[in-house]
């Protein structure tokens, strides 16, 4: 694991398992495959090149000067930049206002400025600046074409040996566009296309533009639809290699780089964002189906909010850079960016870094990863969905210290981030030729090296991809004594990275010698593809929120345990009064509550997955908020407790005092000190073995606490708020009780909060079923508004919009097709094969005219006999089957089934391109209302056990919606 923020650092690669893949990537590159027309034109520079061509501003410019022109003294002046000069260029100013006081107005985000502190002109062409122009821009959700002339003058001036006669050519024609005034929307356009070809090759662009102006839009057009078919082309080629590779999900790499692509494409190496371009981007790479995919509606909802939202777009232009190039998120920039990370940056393109990060952060569609837990990822779904100004507040922060901060009870306390991969990503293997062919259904498909995941790690690793791994895959075949033509052999991604790791070392082409830090680099280069690591770093930041008040739920039980086992060991009257122990030790506690720190690690594995979160793993690990040492052994907490102690001695204490903290000092070095804090912590654990040998199997202990947390805590301490949120719970006996009292909130909720459900489809309600799973209310799902919106009772609707349906599939006869392939289910993957001519025997012996819901019910009571078992078991037998019993409808059945269903929530996980939906159907094998999940697009419906989630359990949803978040404006 890399620790942020402070934390010691160990290796994140372990094991892991398959990432899902789907031939859908296939159609979301159709819409990338357009062609445009490719004028001649200087190759455009790779971000990386802009980056390190920037001119770089100094940081200490506090006191210098901006000044304005008044408006009725504009005509004729100029704005000449001088060279070697320190008067000032500017004459008949009639204002000047300090910079600082500039920063913080809105005109901040209209200007860039010189090395004298005043707006940047041609040395040739009028450039008139004054506060009636500048100021309303800021204010506008839409920009004028002068608007663009000065970001295009702004960005000629801040970029490094460009020809003066071209600079002189682009303005003029920027200024006979602005002249023209025919179509403003369509020189706005012209200017922004034009504004990204000067950002890539300045000269170039001005040779776009020598011929008259009808031609030059035009060479400016083909030139700007050959940048999109570049992304284009790229795009696909990405999906090519990842499905040819089969590493990793084509469909993750394409909802992570496409926002990349978009925040590249729009943002400028004079740091300001290309915003015109946003419509246009949007229509091209989005698909035109009326139905979008998750990830597009959350890449327009973000990119829309950013141009309509001056407010945002401030913020943005505002982020500054992190504190030092060593920084960890300096790092984590330059991978998720694509930038060597030795390339030298400047100041300028440090902050153009970090706006591009954010910017993609924002358009990211994020959901729960491997080792994530819903507790934390329910909220920074909600706060991408509908809270774009507080995300990019909490960017900022991160971005410039590698942390967050928060005030609780007037301190303000650091949440430093942890940034673990889950070994499940890691763990899968693929099988390789001698050649190093990947080998995926017995044919060869692509080249290991041509893995992106892979390549990046080569390339941060500063190896070339394929001699490297063609050395590794000849020294495996050699180790496993196949040197044969067509031996093929099976090799896990962890495996690969750490001999990556390896082979850098061995070549010293590292600077760091530790196999640690490179084996870490190597994962995060290679997780970069599938995971934007920055709102990973955040998501981990607010994890540890959850366990930020004293009485944070595992916090406060490890401090209990701890002062638990010493007090078995305080003789009343032995070293001191029965007064003096209990106060010492009430010092011990709140000792222990200041130094106790716990950082969620998503790489420690839970063993066997969860059947309500589905979740395999993550962990809250101890750390001492002191020094950030990690305590995740025994030895390790045996010294944390043993430092505590010695750290409390003075010499006011009596001699019996003394001597009690001493007796303890030596006990808590010994075993039997952790055999009682874990029996105080939980007694369960001491059944899995000797704490001191086994601990990394066990599941509760007071240094790994495998499990997740509440985000009730966690929201607490993000709002900095001494109370916790107001929320309505109720419990559920049944599907029609829980769906009737969810439209009944819905329709509780104002008109002003339905209205803005309707507009922001993204956005949820946050909800929890308590120790079960959190997640959000979806109240703008097309199929939940039916209910809520609807003039009939709750009851009545459900009964004859749901039930109805669901119940007439139930009844109808079974078909032949339906009867095939529920008994190949059966056998295939639930009966034992011993049993299989007695099940023969048993369908034989049923009615040829049963019904749907008669076939399985027969079914049930066939497995219950055949196969008892524990409830829970047959549970999920009976669960497979109600699954492959809907999969097996005809199609017209199954499509009735599907459109009945109401999606009532996000569960916060996807499959492919698809979120993952609570819903409520009928289920065909039962003719019972019943809580299942489903694909956003309505199709492939899973039955889930009733008694786990739905029955009994208690629902709390967060319905304060005024104020549980900061609200954007």
């Amino acid at each position: 694991m890399i620790p942020i923020g402070g934390n010691r650092s160990t290796s994140p690669i372990q094991q892991g398992g398959a990432i899902e893949e789907s031939s859908l990537a296939a159609e979301i590159c159709k819409n990338l495959n357009s062609p445009c027309k490719a004028p001649p034109k200087p190759p455009p520079l790779s971000l990386s090149k802009r980056v390190t061509r920037i001119s770089s501003l100094p940081d200490t410019h506090q006191n210098r000067e901006i000044a304005f022109l008044d408006p009725d003294q504009s005509s004729g002046q100029n704005f000449n930049r001088r060279q070697g000069s320190n008067s000032s260029p500017l004459k008949n100013r009639s204002a000047v206002i300090p910079l600082s006081q500039f920063v913080a107005s809105e005109a901040f985000c209209a200007a860039e400025f010189s090395d004298h502190g005043h707006f940047l002109a041609s040395s040739s062409l009028p450039q008139v600046l004054s506060p009636r122009e500048i100021l309303p821009a800021h204010k506008r959700t839409t920009l004028t074409a002068f608007d663009m002339y000065q970001q295009i003058s702004l960005l000629l001036n801040s970029l490094e040996a460009n020809n003066v006669e071209s600079n002189s050519r682009l303005l003029a024609f920027a200024l006979q566009l602005i002249k023209k005034k025919e179509d403003e929307n369509t020189a706005v356009l012209i200017l922004a296309k034009l504004l990204c070809l000067i950002d890539r090759n300045a000269d170039g662009a001005a040779e776009l533009i020598k011929a008259d102006t009808a031609v030059a839009i035009d060479n400016i057009d083909n030139a700007f639809g050959d940048i999109i078919q570049e992304v284009k082309q790229r795009l696909s080629s990405l999906e090519e290699r990842h499905h040819n590779t089969g590493l990793q999900s084509a469909e993750m790499a394409l909802q992570t780089i496409i926002p990349f692509e978009f925040a590249q494409l729009l943002t400028t190496s004079c740091n300001t964002i290309n915003i015109p371009l946003i419509p246009m981007l949007l229509e091209e790479f989005l698909s035109k189906n009326e139905f979008q995919l998750p990830y597009e509606a959350h890449l327009s909802y973000a990119l829309n909010f950013v141009m309509k939202s001056p407010r945002l777009q401030q913020k943005l232009l505002l982020l500054a850079p992190p504190i030092t190039a060593a920084a960890p998120m300096a790092f984590i920039l330059k991978l998720s960016l694509q930038i060597h990370k030795k390339a030298p940056v400047t100041n300028i393109g440090a902050r153009q870094m970090a706006l591009a990060a954010v910017l993609a952060a924002l358009a990211t569609h994020w959901r729960q990863k491997n080792g994530g837990s819903c507790f934390v990822t329910v909220l920074t779904i909600e706060l991408l969905c509908s809270h774009l100004e507080q995300c990019v507040s909490d960017f900022a922060e991160l971005i410039k210290s590698s942390k967050l901060s928060r005030i609780i009870d007037n301190v303000s306390i650091d949440f430093p981030f942890l940034l673990t991969f889950h070994p499940l990503d890691f763990d899968k293997k693929v099988v390789l030729t001698m050649q190093g062919a990947v080998v995926q259904e017995g044919q060869v498909r692509g080249w290991i090296w041509e893995a992106p995941g892979i390549e990046r790690a080569c390339e941060i690793l500063h190896l070339q991809a394929e001699e490297s791994l063609r050395t590794i895959v000849h020294d495996w075949f050699s180790v496993a004594k196949k040197n044969r033509e067509g031996c093929q052999e099976e090799i896990s991604i962890a495996d690969l990275l750490n001999k990556l790791a390896l082979l850098a070392i061995e070549r010293n082409i590292s600077e760091n010698n530790s196999i640690e830090r490179l084996l870490a680099q190597a994962a995060m280069a290679y997780e970069s593809q599938t995971c934007n690591l920055l709102i990973k770093a955040w998501e981990n930041a607010i994890a540890g929120m959850a366990e930020g008040l004293d009485k944070g739920l595992i916090k406060s039980a490890i401090a209990a345990c701890i002062i638990k086992a010493l007090m078995k060991r305080c003789s009343d009257g032995a070293f001191a009064s029965t007064e003096e122990i209990y106060e010492t030790l009430g010092e011990v506690n709140e000792k222990l509550i200041d130094k106790i720190q716990l950082q969620y690690d998503c790489s420690i594995v839970r063993g066997e997955a969860e059947q309500r979160s589905k979740t395999t793993g993550g962990a809250f690990v101890l750390y001492n908020r002191v020094n950030q040492e990690r305590i995740d052994n025994p030895t390790a907490f045996q010294l944390f407790v043993r430092e505590t102690l010695l750290e409390l001695q003075t010499e006011e204490w009596t001699k019996g005092l003394r001597r009690m903290v001493e007796h303890l000092v030596l006990f808590s070095s010994s075993r039997h000190f952790v055999m009682n804090a874990l029996c105080e912590y939980c007694p369960k654990s001491l059944l899995e073995g000797d704490p001191m040998k086994n601990y990394g199997n066990m599941r509760y202990t007071p240094w790994v606490t495998r499990s997740g947390n509440s985000a009730k805590q966690a929201l607490q301490v993000y709002c900095q708020e001494n109370i916790s949120k107001k929320t309505e719970m109720f419990s559920s006996k049944n599907s029609e009780q829980l769906l009737e009292k969810i439209l009944l909130l819905c329709r509780s909720l104002s008109e002003q909060h339905r209205a803005f459900f309707r507009e922001n489809p993204s956005a949820g309600i946050l909800a929890t079923i308590l120790g079960v799973h959190s997640f959000r209310l979806k109240v703008s799902h097309p199929t939940l508004i039916k209910g809520w919106s609807s003039s009939s009772a709750p009851n009545r609707w459900i009964a004859s919009e749901v039930i109805a349906i669901g119940q007439a599939i139930a009844r109808a006869p079974l078909a032949e097709q339906t009867r095939v392939q529920l008994i190949d289910h059966t056998k295939k993957w639930i009966l034992p094969l011993h049993q299989g001519a007695l099940f023969d025997r048993f369908v034989a012996a049923l009615s040829p005219s049963i019904t749907i819901q008669g076939f399985r019910e027969q079914l049930a009571a066939f497995l219950i006999k055949a196969m008892p078992s524990q409830q829970s078991v047959h549970s999920q037998r009976l669960c497979s089957l109600d699954t492959a019993l809907y999969e097996a409808l005809i199609p017209e059945q199954k499509q009735q089934l599907e459109s009945s269903a109401i999606h009532f929530a996000d569960t916060n996980r996807q499959s492919g391109f698809y979120d993952c939906h609570f819903c409520f159907v009928v289920n065909p094998g039962t003719g019972c209302l019943e809580m299942w999940e489903a694909h956003s697009d309505g199709t492939h419906l899973e039955a889930l056990n009733q008694k786990l989630w739905l029955i009994d359990q208690v629902w709390e949803f967060y319905t304060d919606l005024d104020n549980l978040f900061p609200k954007d404006v």
